[in-house]
């Protein structure tokens, strides 16, 4: 992983880490923690922080241990009652039915979720960033026969391509909003509270490097977020 997308990844946890704590009372390293799609940066790996008891979730065989196992019906089970937080990156939206999955896991313990969730500001930048390198390709092409092909892709990828879902891209906005993913996380009966990352990035990783953090917090202010914290809360009293 890139070192400025390592610092990202770790600017994040620790503003997770810093809201439950501050607002609601809760020291994560203190609980078992499930993380949804880990991928090659699980926290259970950030040394910033104390994991004892942790596994994760994730469909790429590529990144399971002796702490990631494969996301099946199997795996879930064996988790029962002893899950306290349910932690996803940047995965959950990925997803066909998230609230179906999410339900099934609160079968089996009704936990604290906390969903960093990127934001439709995060798709807008991102696609500008590709719109523009590909402009930029396609002006290098020499032949204009092979220009008019580069342009004809360029608005085939804006208009009918999505990210994820199977929506083109400026109805995929609607998919980023926070009023959908609130009006999903209800069907969990949970108390919900909406942070923002209050970090500037796209999925183009635009400039890289050469953002440090404090740049990208300032691009936050003018921009807008790349990400929302979604903290969910069991109501105990149901």
């Amino acid at each position: 992983m890139p070192t400025h997308l390592k610092d990202i990844r770790d600017y994040e946890l620790k503003r997770v880490s810093d809201l439950l704590e501050n607002n609601h009372n809760i020291n994560f390293e203190e609980l078992f923690i499930l993380e949804i799609g880990p991928g090659e940066n699980p926290i259970y790996k950030n040394q910033s922080f104390r994991i004892i008891d942790y596994i994760g979730l994730d469909i790429n065989e590529e990144y399971l241990d002796d702490k990631i196992q494969f996301n099946n019906e199997e795996n879930v089970k064996s988790l029962k009652k002893k899950v306290e937080l349910i932690f996803s990156s940047s995965s959950i939206y990925y997803f066909d039915d998230p609230i179906s999955f999410l339900n099934h896991v609160d079968e089996l313990s009704n936990a604290i979720e906390v969903h960093v969730i990127p934001t439709a500001n995060w798709r807008l930048f991102t696609q500008v960033s590709v719109y523009i390198s590909k402009i930029i390709k396609s002006n290098n092409v020499s032949r204009v026969s092979n220009e008019v092909k580069e342009k004809d892709k360029l608005l085939d990828y804006i208009f009918l391509k999505s990210h994820h879902y199977k929506v083109n891209r400026f109805i995929e906005f609607l998919y980023y909003r926070e009023n959908r993913w609130k009006n999903l996380f209800r069907k969990l009966d949970k108390e919900i509270f909406v942070y923002k990352s209050n970090l500037f990035y796209t999925g183009k990783s635009v400039l890289g490097s050469k953002l440090n953090l404090d740049t990208r917090r300032k691009m936050a202010k003018y921009l807008g977020s790349s990400s929302k914290i979604y903290v969910l809360v069991p109501n105990r009293a149901s």
